[in-house]
C-alpha cells in the first residue's frame, strides 16, 4: 500500500512537472515562431500613413534590446498630429507570443525618476455601442519636473478575435493564443484636464481601431 502511495505521488509530481515545463515553454514559444506570427507582422506594418484627422509625423521600430525582450514579430512606435488641432500621441503596436507580450505595462516602463503614477488603472469603453466587450486600461502620469505636467496612457491588448481588452490578466487570459497583439497610446493632457472630451489617446482611439480591424483582422482570421 505504501509503495502504491509513493508511485501514484510520484506520478503526479512528474506530471506536475511536465505540465509546468509545458506551459512555460508554450507561453514563452520555446519551440519556435507559430507560422501565423509572419502574416501578422506584415499587417501590422500595413497600419496608413493617415488616419481620419491624424497624419504619421515620424515611425521608428523598436530596439533591438526590447525585441529580444518581447520577442515581438512586427512592431513600429508611430507618432501621428492632428491636423486640426496639432496634438500629438505615440502608438506603440506589436505582435508577438502571449507571455513576454502580456506582461511589461506602462506602469512599469513609465514610473521611474522622470514619472510618477498620478492614479491607478481605470477600464473605460472607447467604442461601446459597437464593440461592448472591449476595453482599454487608462493611465494618468504626472512628470518629476517642476512643470508636473500630465502624461495620458491607454492600452489594451487582442488575440486573434480583434477585440481588445483591458485584461486583468493577459498572460493568463491569452496564454493558450498563437499570437498576442499589443497596442498602446500615449500623448500629453493640456494644463489639470484630465475628461475623456479633452483626452487625445481616447480621441484618436475613435480613428484608429476600425483601421486596426480592417489591417489587423481581415474577416478570413476573425
Amino acid at each position: 500500500m505504501r509503495n502504491s502511495l509513493t508511485m501514484l505521488g510520484l506520478t503526479i509530481a512528474i506530471a506536475a512537472t511536465l505540465l509546468t515545463g509545458w506551459v512555460q515553454g508554450r507561453l514563452g514559444n520555446r519551440w519556435g515562431l507559430p507560422v501565423d506570427l509572419a502574416a501578422a507582422g506584415e499587417r501590422i506594418g500595413a497600419v496608413p500613413e493617415r488616419i481620419g484627422d491624424w497624419q504619421l509625423q515620424s515611425s521608428e521600430p523598436f530596439d533591438d534590446e526590447v525585441v529580444r525582450m518581447l520577442q515581438c514579430f512586427g512592431n513600429f512606435s508611430r507618432v501621428y498630429v492632428n491636423r486640426t488641432t496639432g496634438e500629438a500621441v505615440r502608438v506603440e503596436l506589436l505582435v508577438g507570443p502571449p507571455g513576454p507580450t502580456a506582461v511589461h505595462t506602462p506602469e512599469i516602463c513609465h514610473a521611474s525618476r522622470n514619472h510618477t503614477l498620478k492614479d491607478s488603472r481605470t477600464a473605460v469603453r472607447v467604442r461601446a455601442s459597437e464593440q461592448p466587450d472591449e476595453s482599454f486600461w487608462r493611465v494618468t502620469f504626472q512628470s518629476n519636473d517642476l512643470e508636473h505636467s500630465l502624461l495620458r496612457v491607454m492600452y489594451a491588448w487582442s488575440g486573434t478575435d480583434g477585440v481588445w481588452r483591458a485584461s486583468q490578466d493577459p498572460r493568463f487570459e491569452y496564454g493558450g493564443t498563437q499570437l498576442l497583439y499589443k497596442v498602446q497610446l500615449a500623448a500629453s493632457l493640456s494644463g489639470e484636464e484630465e475628461s475623456s472630451a479633452s483626452d487625445p489617446c481616447q480621441r484618436f482611439l475613435e480613428s484608429l481601431l476600425p483601421v486596426l480591424d480592417a489591417t489587423l483582422f481581415p474577416p478570413v482570421t476573425r
